[in-house]
């Protein structure tokens, strides 16, 4: 349910950052390279905040109303403790997804092998 919409940012991180990691024309390297990582910093904080919205989102579903996930009171009590892992899981993978667009961007394949 959360990785779809934070898949998006690794791949707008995928399409925009290589233009700042090539050898530029015009210009110096290092003002190239302060851009691609403003560019990450913005794609990051982005990230972080899709995923907060989204871990809130998925998590409320077990813990506020479990009686759309199932019928039996049974389940429905010992689905209401897995919302924080839920909620944190969630959170943790946006950063790892950001991250993952800026190392493919990057072309640093061997962190991700």
């Amino acid at each position: 349910f959360v990785s779809p919409f934070l898949e998006v940012i690794s791949q707008t991180a995928q399409a925009f950052l290589p233009q700042f990691y090539a050898v530029p024309t015009n210009g110096s390297k290092a003002e190239y390279t302060e851009s691609a990582y403003k560019v990450a910093n913005k794609l990051l904080s982005i990230g972080i905040l899709v995923g907060l919205v989204m871990a809130g989102l998925a998590s409320s579903i077990p813990r506020f109303l479990p009686q759309i996930l199932t019928n039996s009171p049974l389940v429905q009590a010992a689905v209401r403790p897995l919302a924080l892992p839920l909620f944190l899981g969630a959170l943790l993978l946006a950063p790892v997804a950001v991250c993952e667009g800026v190392l493919l961007a990057r072309r640093e394949l061997g962190f991700l092998a």
